[in-house]
């Protein structure tokens, strides 16, 4: 690789050298490590992969290195990548992931592709490929969406509708309701949510006059912030059933 106008060279028995002008000088590890084939110029320095699943930012200021330890968990580190986003990409020995700006390591997995990587390479879009050796190539594409569940930690739902109110998301699921605002989950309507909590929730409407209804298997709930909560029912209201399916 090229680092600051330098070529930095790896030889087949994991040694470094700087190829500074018409002098050539070795890395000298006191720890006895046995770096990787994989050596990568990034923001933070020259990244090395070790035999043993260190990471090492080596430096070189044009007369001698300087290396330091990057711990993070890993096995044997098989290749580097910085991409457009300032992420470093690192694969190992059956997983593969990137350290966020914060240095953390956010670890991958791919069922069916997990072993034998050799590089990394990202494409004019963004899109990062990984290759191995066993199973060929991979294309890793950043969403436009993101799971809100996921992201919150709420257990995967069957989510059946889907409405804004208020400047949150409501969302009826087979078991209720959730409700989102840009932060997450938001706990202002926490009397709305027990009052149908267990109930499969099918259609959720707001009407012109800004009320939120609910259609239920356990009623019909209509939501109005100055009036509160009213649940039409067979016992309340002589309906023929409790389960509601849709509503306009």
């Amino acid at each position: 690789v090229v680092y600051n106008d330098i070529i930095v060279v790896m030889d087949n028995n994991g040694d470094i050298y700087a190829l500074d002008g018409n002098k050539t000088v070795k890395l000298d590890d006191n720890n006895d490590e046995v770096f990787y084939y994989c050596l990568a110029d990034t923001s933070e320095g020259l990244m090395v992969g070790a035999e043993s699943g260190e990471l090492y930012v080596v430096q070189y200021d044009g007369g001698t290195f300087s290396i330091k330890k990057n711990n993070i968990d890993a096995d044997r580190i098989a290749a580097i990548m910085e991409d457009s986003e300032g992420r470093i990409w690192i694969a190992m020995g059956s997983a593969f992931g990137y350290l966020d700006a914060d240095g953390n390591f956010n670890e991958m997995r791919s069922t069916g592709f997990d072993s034998s990587f050799t590089d990394f390479h990202e494409d004019y879009q963004g899109n990062i490929w990984l290759a191995s050796s066993n199973y060929g190539v991979m294309k890793l594409s950043e969403s436009s969406f993101m799971n809100m569940f996921e992201s919150n930690g709420v257990e995967g739902e069957v989510v059946n509708a889907v409405v804004e109110y208020d400047g949150c998301y409501f969302c009826g699921t087979d078991n209720g309701l959730l409700v989102f605002d840009n932060n997450g989950l938001n706990g202002k309507y926490s009397e709305l949510t027990a009052a149908v909590d267990g109930s499969r929730v099918r259609s959720l409407f707001v009407d012109s006059k800004n009320k939120l209804w609910l259609c239920t298997y356990n009623g019909l709930f209509c939501f109005d912030k100055q009036d509160g909560i009213r649940c039409y029912n067979i016992a309340n209201d002589n309906t023929t059933s409790d389960r509601f399916r849709c509503i306009t």
